[in-house]
């Protein structure tokens, strides 16, 4: 291939950064800003990744090659799900906090998840997880790592870059997203870059966080 490969990586880069905000922005563009979840919103929230990886795995399969899992991590990715959780809550109470003058006593997501979930929306929203953690850690942290990146500064970019793909939930979810992106990313690293590791941390996460609201609803 004639590319001339930091180029090549560059490219991969941005075609990474803004997956599941650009097609949220898409989706509500052609069919209006959607009032709650559905199945069509969580495939074309999905179809970013599927798009991109595949053709990651063609130009670049190194980067998505994998070492043998450190199983013996596992609980240290649901130990995880408790601290990440927790750090969310608090940024967000703290916003708030200072917004009414009023500490937050419960926990809440935007109002279009407010709906009940099929199994294949279920589905559908573990490998949304899966994807946001294939793209901004196992690529992300390769692509910059094979450009002479430090260890420390690929971390935080990524997780940053992880936080504003969040961007269209609002400024504050940038925030929280991206401390979150912080512990998965230094999960994926510590555990020998197993990406299987942050996928069931944030996979976990996700599902909590929906059990714990569709709770407090019932």
């Amino acid at each position: 291939m004639s590319t001339h490969t930091p180029y090549l990586d560059y490219i991969i880069l941005a075609s990474v950064s803004y997956p599941a905000g650009l097609s949220y922005s898409l989706y509500a563009t052609l069919r209006g800003k959607p009032s709650k979840i559905s199945t069509e919103l969580l495939v074309a929230l999905l179809l970013p990744f599927v798009a991109v990886a595949s053709v990651v795995a063609m130009l670049r399969p190194s980067l998505l090659s994998q070492p043998e899992t450190t199983w013996w991590l596992l609980p240290a990715a649901v130990l995880l799900v408790p601290i990440t959780f927790s750090l969310e809550y608090v940024i967000h109470g703290l916003e708030a906090w200072y917004a009414t003058g009023q500490i937050p006593h419960g926990i809440s997501v935007q109002s279009f998840w407010n709906c009940r979930l099929s199994v294949i929306d279920h589905i559908l929203l573990g490998l949304i997880a899966a994807g946001e953690e294939i793209f901004f850690r196992l690529i992300w942290i390769s692509l910059m790592l094979s450009l002479s990146i430090s260890v420390p500064v690929a971390l935080v970019v990524s997780s940053i870059a992880y936080g504003l793909n969040h961007l269209s939930f609002g400024g504050i979810s940038v925030l929280s997203k991206g401390v979150s992106g912080f512990f998965y990313g230094a999960l994926y690293l510590f555990g020998g870059q197993s990406i299987i590791l942050p996928i069931v941390a944030h996979v976990l996460q996700n599902f909590a966080l929906l059990r714990l609201t569709r709770e407090r609803r019932g």
